[in-house]
């Protein structure tokens, strides 16, 4: 009887120091792997992930290029047509602006946004470019349009609103000498219609 009794008690401390040994070193093993393994089925997914918006964006990049191209090859080419790219909104992806016209007071400015969802871009409206010049706004969604013409001047922001361009007029001035027609941070470049280089190398 005493005997069975120290058999049990012997399998007993067995079983107590199997057991602290499963606890201390298998099952943080165990949760250790599958941890790692977790953790490399996220880097994964992050990875592809990553992929696939960077060749996502590398696709809208190129069919905005190409939607701009087709768009200015329906404009004639005058001395006085011009175009210009600046983000709007704010997006990453800039709008197309083309100048219109032959002089001051036929000049109009063209607003084109792409639309990645119709892969085209498509003409949101226009406004009056006679005497204006238009400059970006950092950290802005909108530009800044200045109509300046002997000593007269009208500041307006043009910006997207519900798919269309807006124009909102915010002040008028006269009497103003050259330098001291308001200006923004970063006028907005024209440039020829023969010249799509300025599309090729937009980042």
């Amino acid at each position: 009887m005493k005997k069975r009794i120290v058999i049990f008690i012997i399998i007993i401390i067995i079983s107590f120091v199997l057991g602290v040994l499963f606890t201390k070193h298998v099952i943080p093993r165990y949760f250790d792997l599958e941890n790692k393994a977790v953790e490399n089925v996220l880097k994964n997914d992050i990875k592809e992930g990553e992929l696939s918006t960077n060749s996502k964006n590398e696709n809208i990049e190129k069919d905005f290029k190409t939607s701009f191209k087709t768009v200015l090859d329906s404009y004639e080419k005058g001395k006085d047509t011009m175009y210009a790219l600046a983000d709007i909104d704010k997006d990453l992806i800039p709008e197309l602006i083309v100048r219109t016209g032959e002089s001051e007071v036929e000049y109009m400015f063209d607003l084109y946004k792409y639309k990645a969802s119709d892969e085209k871009a498509e003409l949101i409206g226009n406004i009056g470019a006679g005497h204006s010049v238009l400059y970006e706004m950092n950290n802005e969604k909108y530009l800044l349009s200045v109509y300046a013409h002997m000593g007269y001047e009208t500041v307006a922001k043009v910006f997207i609103e519900d798919e269309k361009i807006k124009y909102e007029q915010i002040s008028q001035r006269e009497n103003l000498t050259n330098e001291e027609y308001t200006k923004g941070d970063k006028i907005v470049e024209l440039y020829d219609l023969n010249d799509t280089s300025v599309i090729d190398k937009y980042k």
